[in-house]
């Protein structure tokens, strides 16, 4: 059975990760069709947790999945632990006796009930009162609207989340009307201002990624500006320690570091330390989407089995977010840094074969499953294949960030 699981998160109006909404289907079909279809999509959840853990798949975070009334029915709910569940009920359900019953006793055990794209109804008010969260569709729902749910059901100790935020100015009204919660795309483009500076320590980092992505780079003169800035020596060398490099024997100079390293890998990790760098005031997501689409892209290069292709998939997706990190057009960024054009097509224009690798990636995020169809057949490889690469990146990154954290 070919099998769909993606992520996109849930902010609070800090922009801190609240959680993440899975995406699960057991086809192209982005809807469930019948009783075989919500059983199927049951398993897709339970084998794909119970071989991750579903700490690793949300990071530790809240993990809201769409269930049925069927799935309500069936207590699907309660083999997965409280203490990460958010049981989103889909707009589709009817309150009926034994789905209220059903939600009840999830109340009782402590799960988190959410109801997702709210309309203001009276059927729905045996549903209202067990709730904890209600998820409004900010692009299907008038302003006046918008603000009139929060007001009218204020007696109750409900969240807000807006969902389909894709503007900062459509997040900054919702913050105002009430809304706590937020999940969209709002972060994924800058706000650009008339003038627009880049700090000097922003600088100092794209600087370094210019040089490191130069052809050819000193290697002395890279290690010098590295062991001369205590911070990213120290990240660098915390970086090399972790399990995720497992040496034998621990790294105690940046020199030593970069010669295990090597030029390629120079390339990668130094550019993932300032990316990391540029990133310390953003919300911590962004840098999370870097690393994933970093280790997606490069994963599924693998199947082309081309090294140089790695290492500009790899960089594609690490610098994709570096417009949102220095809130400046992508293009004016690039123009700065030397990367290789390749890189420079695929963040642009979403050309050439990076560029399709780089488009794949983006439609999976939005869970666009008949695009990630439709790349996967120009490709000329297996769809299944896709949520290994991409729950392997999520495992990965995740993994990266608590070694190197920790």
């Amino acid at each position: 059975m070919d099998a769909y699981l993606a992520r996109q998160p849930i902010f609070n109006k800090y922009k801190k990760v609240y959680g993440y909404e899975l995406l699960y289907r057991d086809s192209e079909v982005n809807c469930y069709s019948c009783e075989d279809g919500d059983k199927a999509s049951g398993s897709v959840m339970i084998n794909s947790f119970h071989v991750m853990g579903i700490d690793t798949v949300t990071s530790g975070k809240k993990a809201f999945v769409n269930f049925t009334d069927n799935l309500l029915k069936e207590g699907m709910a309660t083999l997965f632990p409280n203490e990460y569940l958010v049981v989103e009920i889909l707009e589709t359900v009817q309150p009926c006796a034994a789905v209220i019953e059903s939600c009840k006793e999830l109340k009782n055990k402590g799960y988190v009930i959410a109801l997702d794209d709210f309309v203001i109804s009276s059927e729905y008010i045996s549903l209202i009162e067990l709730a904890d969260i209600i998820k409004v569709d900010f692009l299907a729902t008038p302003p006046h609207v918008l603000q009139a749910i929060v007001s009218s059901l204020n007696k109750y100790k409900i969240r807000f989340l807006a969902e389909k935020i894709e503007t900062h100015e459509a997040f900054e009204n919702a913050k105002n009307w009430g809304y706590t919660l937020f999940q969209g795309y709002f972060f994924s483009k800058p706000v650009i201002m008339s003038v627009q500076d880049v700090s000097p320590l922003k600088l100092n980092y794209l600087r370094l990624i210019q040089m490191v992505n130069a052809a050819e780079f000193e290697f002395e003169e890279v290690a010098d500006i590295v062991s001369k800035d205590l911070s990213l020596s120290y990240s660098l060398l915390r970086m090399m320690n972790s399990a995720a490099f497992g040496f034998r024997t621990r790294i105690h100079s940046v020199r030593q570091a970069l010669v295990l390293l090597g030029s390629n890998e120079i390339r990668k990790w130094i550019s993932l330390i300032a990316i990391k760098g540029i990133g310390k005031s953003a919300p911590e997501e962004i840098i999370t989407t870097s690393l994933v689409r970093a280790r997606f892209l490069e994963q599924l290069s693998v199947i082309f089995h081309n090294p140089l292709y790695h290492e500009h998939c790899f960089l594609t997706g690490l610098f994709s977010t570096l417009d949102v990190l220095i809130n400046r057009p992508m293009d004016e960024i690039l123009k700065e840094i030397a990367i290789d054009n390749d890189i420079i097509e695929a963040l642009i224009d979403k050309g050439g074969a990076t560029g399709m690798a780089y488009e794949l990636i983006l439609a999976y995020e939005k869970a666009d499953w008949d695009r990630v169809s439709d790349l996967c057949e120009l490709f000329g490889f297996d769809k299944s294949v896709v949520t290994d690469i991409y729950i392997e990146a999520v495992t990965w990154s995740y993994k990266l960030e608590c070694d190197i954290h920790a």
